[in-house]
């Protein structure tokens, strides 16, 4: 509980686990991943990668060819590099980049008392006209719209 975590250095890894952690990976091919409720997660550098798994967590990507990736009802995904990929994998998911970035995001049903099915994903490209930079999307009835800035 309350975890945070930090690794400095090219080609850095860590992990923080369990609810409302933190999480930074400064470095090119930098991986990190936070699991966890409440979760935040940020990778910087070239080629890295990080997670977050967990409700309303926040997850956010800087450089050159970095992922992220956020599971989880109500998450926030960010890609603030060039050919930068951010998927929103869950409930209520948002994402947002910068110009040349891509977002995956995801539309779920409602709970069936099992799980909530998945209704579909798409992908798209921030090329600052369809897609505007810094402003979150989301899925809703198959169509990629433009979700709250908060």
């Amino acid at each position: 509980d309350w975890s945070a975590n930090s690794a400095t250095g090219d080609w850095s890894a860590n992990s923080a686990t369990g609810y409302r952690s933190a999480n930074s990976a400064t470095g090119d091919w930098s991986a990190n991943s936070a699991t966890g409720d409440r979760s935040a997660n940020s990778a910087t550098g070239d080629w890295s990668a990080n997670s977050a798994t967990g409700d309303w967590s926040a997850n956010s990507a800087t450089g050159y060819g970095s992922a992220n990736i956020s599971t989880g009802k109500e998450c926030k995904n960010i890609s603030g590099g060039f050919a930068n990929i951010s998927v929103g994998w869950g409930k209520n998911n948002k994402c947002k980049g910068v110009i040349g970035s891509y977002l995956v995001l995801s539309e779920w049903g409602e709970w069936d008392g099992d799980k909530y099915p998945l209704l579909g994903a798409q992908m798209v490209i921030v090329d600052g006209k369809q897609i505007k930079e810094d402003t979150f999307y989301t899925l809703k009835d198959g169509k990629i719209v433009e979700a709250d800035n908060d």
